[in-house]
């Protein structure tokens, strides 16, 4: 058979017989979705009326202002920068009315019947780092006294504060959320490390500052106050990466939440990422008082809602089957097709979608927390039956091979009706795992019901082969071919070799 270019490929002529695939759209089967149930969720097939279709996959989100039973700590930075004035109060001042104000709506979840829906616990720290003696807790004015208490002095601990937090235990197995609230880059560590030389000095970056305190650094980032000053905050900042890490592994990435406030806390965004949660959706930058308050807002929104999140896609199609003699690529899928979609508008910025090395179209929004409610995610590509799969029809058609003698894997996907042939575009169904947060974190999964085989009905086509060009004997000239079906021309010239 010969192949006449990517157009005809897809509509897959042969010389022998030509076969044209008509292509059905097949109904949309809706799942309906409540809390504990299957989200919404459906696959459609849609022909493109050029040799290829195109299917698409999506999920609803669901999502309700109503918390599991969640855990919060907050880390509170209390080093001397946060008595610094901040428009008409100061930092300290404006971070516990943000702090206390997340609570008060946090703790309203309580009730008589429930009372420890919600329990915080509060993680403070500057030189050193420590766990408000009476938290965790499910009382509001505990956590509340707790905060006012705070005062600012000292420095900035990072490692010693996301350790202190990594161990606070609630006495239970409920979501936890973290909220990392600071105004400086670190400027002392727990860590000591090693010895550094620089321009043929040695510094010892890891000096104990204060020997009373026991911690190591400098206790500044500013090149004004020591020259090496950054560079002993980088080795700060080092150490606090593994205890960040540690804690968003305990809690997971999207329960983790930094906040950037006021000072100089460029670090703070590459600790999200370092740590493995992302500065694109739990990062803050909240350079005043407002942006501090939008941040907890923010945050406090995201910890009250529940619902569809932790979603992936999973399509197996046949592009890739295995068989007793090797693979068989019985699905064409275009790499290139893929297209998102959020509630019909195409949305540039998805986490893409990939084809792997068995054929699993798979779209991880994993990335994405919890779905938006009532928003529909979809995801489409194009696709068509393989040059391989006509081949393989045409020899039945024309007695090659018989149907009984194919591989059991082959039959399993290119199904037999009478003298026609029918592809299925999946090897089994495809799958949505999801986790839904209004009744707990365990993973679930759904079916999407497949669409069904691609039908193929075979007929007689006439060929007309057009030679161009002038042959000749001795130099064996190379001969051009036009080839037409019922008289239209339906591929570019084809060269052919004929030394």
């Amino acid at each position: 058979m010969l192949s006449f270019g990517k157009k005809l490929s897809k509509m897959a002529v042969s010389l022998l017989l030509a076969l044209t695939t008509v292509i059905t759209t097949n109904p949309v089967i809706t799942v309906s979705a409540a809390a504990g149930q299957e989200p919404e969720h459906h696959k459609e097939l849609t022909n493109n009326n050029d040799g290829t279709y195109t299917l698409s996959l999506d999920v609803k989100g669901e999502a309700e202002k109503k918390p599991n039973n969640v855990n919060v700590i907050v880390i509170f930075d209390v080093s001397g920068s946060m008595s610094q004035t901040a428009g008409n109060t100061t930092r300290m001042a404006a971070a516990k009315n943000a702090v206390n104000s997340l609570a008060d709506k946090l703790y309203d979840y309580n009730t008589s019947s429930e009372p420890n829906t919600v329990q915080m616990a509060l993680v403070s720290f500057s030189t050193h780092a420590q766990t408000a003696s009476d938290t965790p807790t499910n009382s509001a004015s505990v956590f509340e006294g707790a905060v006012n208490n705070l005062s600012a002095s000292g420095g900035t601990n990072w490692e010693a504060a996301l350790k202190q937090a990594a161990g606070v235990n609630f006495g239970d197995d409920d979501q936890t959320f973290v909220i990392f609230v600071s105004d400086g880059n670190p400027t002392f560590r727990d860590t000591r490390g090693t010895t550094r030389i620089t321009d043929n000095r040695w510094y010892d970056y890891d000096n104990i500052y204060f020997d009373e305190d026991g911690v190591y650094g400098l206790g500044s980032d500013d090149p004004s106050y020591r020259n090496y000053s950054p560079q002993s905050m980088g080795y700060c900042y080092d150490n606090a990466v593994d205890d960040a890490k540690a804690l968003v592994t305990k809690v997971g990435a999207d329960n983790f939440f930094a906040v950037g406030a006021y000072g100089n806390v460029s670090r703070m965004q590459d600790l999200t990422d370092d740590a493995g949660s992302d500065s694109n959706t739990n990062y803050y930058s909240a350079d005043d008082t407002a942006a501090l308050n939008q941040a907890i807002a923010d945050i406090l929104a995201k910890i009250e809602m529940s619902g569809i999140g932790n979603a992936t896609i999973n399509d197996p199609t046949t592009s890739n089957v295995t068989t007793s003699t090797g693979v068989s690529h019985l699905l064409t899928v275009d790499k290139t097709s893929f297209k998102y979609y959020k509630n019909g508008v195409e949305w540039t910025d998805a986490p893409p979608a990939t084809l792997d090395d068995s054929g699993n179209v798979v779209w991880d929004l994993k990335s994405l927390g919890l779905l938006d409610n009532d928003v529909t995610y979809t995801v489409t590509f194009d696709c068509w039956p393989s040059q391989e799969t006509y081949n393989l029809i045409a020899d039945l058609r024309n007695g090659v091979k018989s149907y009984d003698s194919l591989d059991e894997n082959i039959k399993k996907y290119l199904l037999k009706n009478g003298d026609s042939y029918s592809l299925l575009t999946n090897k089994e169904n495809p799958t949505l795992t999801y986790t839904d947060t209004r009744v707990g974190d365990e993973e679930k999964s759904a079916n999407y019901t497949n669409p069904q085989p691609v039908p193929t009905d075979a007929q007689q086509m006439k060929v007309q082969k057009i030679w161009i060009g002038q042959y000749n004997d001795e130099e064996k000239k190379p001969l051009d071919m036009i080839v037409k079906r019922d008289g239209a021309v339906m591929d570019e010239t084809i060269h052919l070799d004929t030394a």
